[in-house]
C-alpha cells in the first residue's frame, strides 16, 4: 500500500482529486520523511473534514457574544458624588466616561474614585478621577485576547467600542460566567458537529473535561475514528480529543 508522504497534506490543502491520485474512500497509512507511519485521509474523509473546519471558523467566542448593555455611564462633568453612588448601586467595578458622542474618554474605577474622595474635594467632578487613555477592546476581539488585555492593564471591566463608540462593557465576572458555561458550549458543540456527521443516526457520548474531550460510540474503521477525532479538534476550546470504538472495544472482548 505503497503511497507519497506528499499526499498526506493536511485537508485544507488537499481537498480534491488530483491527476494520478487514488480514489479509495478508506483511509491508508503512509510512511512519512522520517520513516514513520503518517495518517493520511481518504479524499471523502478529507472533504468532510475541511467542510467541518470550514463552518466551525466563526464560532469562537468574541467580546460580542459575552459583554453587557446597556452601559452605565458618566461623563467628566459628572459629579464624583453621584458616579460613587452609580458604583456602589449598581455594585460596578467601573464605570464608562463618554463624551457627547458616545466615545470612550476615560474610565472611574473604584479605586480612583477612593483616591480622589481622600482629597476631600466636596466637588469634585469624574473627569480629575478617571484614568485616562483607556484600554478597550472591539466587538470581534476573542475572549482570550480580552482576559490577556484585563490581566496586562490590571482592570476589572473593559469597554467594547465600535468605530470609536462604547457599545457595550465586559466585567471580570462576565468572563468568568463563560468560562464556566464553556465546557457545556463545548459538549453542545461537539454534539452537533457528530450529529452533522452521521445524521443523527449513530449514538455518541461525549465527555468534557477541561479542555479535553472524549467521545465514546460505533466507528467504521480506524480511518473512519482518526477523523472524527480530527473533526472534533476544530471545535473552539478543544485542547485534545479522543474517540474510543466502541464497536471494536466489544468486539475485541
Amino acid at each position: 500500500m505503497a503511497l507519497s508522504a506528499r499526499l498526506g497534506q493536511t485537508a485544507a490543502d488537499d481537498i480534491g482529486p488530483r491527476p494520478g491520485a487514488p480514489s479509495a474512500l478508506s483511509a491508508v497509512i503512509a510512511d512519512d520523511e522520517c520513516g514513520e507511519q503518517q495518517y493520511v485521509p481518504s479524499l471523502r474523509h478529507q472533504g468532510l473534514l475541511w467542510e467541518q473546519v470550514r463552518r466551525r471558523e466563526l464560532i469562537t467566542v468574541r467580546a460580542r457574544d459575552i459583554m453587557s448593555r446597556p452601559v452605565v455611564t458618566v461623563r467628566r462633568e459628572t459629579p464624583l458624588s453621584e458616579a460613587v453612588g452609580l458604583l456602589t448601586t449598581h455594585g460596578f467595578a467601573a464605570l464608562p466616561v463618554v463624551d457627547d458622542r458616545e466615545r470612550v474618554v476615560g474610565l472611574l474605577s473604584e479605586s480612583d474614585a477612593m483616591a480622589a474622595l481622600e482629597s476631600r474635594n466636596a466637588s469634585a467632578v469624574v473627569g480629575v478621577a478617571m484614568s485616562s487613555p483607556v484600554e478597550v477592546v472591539e466587538p470581534t476581539t476573542e475572549v482570550s485576547d480580552v482576559v490577556k488585555a484585563a490581566l496586562d492593564h490590571h482592570r476589572r471591566s473593559l469597554p467594547v467600542v465600535a468605530a470609536g463608540v462604547l457599545v457595550g462593557v465586559i466585567s471580570r465576572s462576565d468572563l468568568l460566567r463563560a468560562f464556566a458555561l464553556n465546557q457545556g458550549v463545548i459538549e453542545a458543540r461537539v454534539c452537533s458537529l457528530l450529529d452533522d456527521y452521521s445524521g443523527s443516526q449513530r449514538g455518541w457520548e461525549v465527555e468534557v473535561a477541561d479542555g479535553t474531550v472524549t467521545v465514546h460510540g460505533c466507528c467504521a474503521d480506524e480511518a473512519e475514528r482518526r477523523v472524527l477525532t480530527a473533526m472534533i479538534r476544530t471545535v473552539a476550546g478543544v485542547e485534545s480529543a479522543r474517540v474510543v470504538d466502541t464497536a471494536h472495544v466489544r468486539s475485541a472482548g
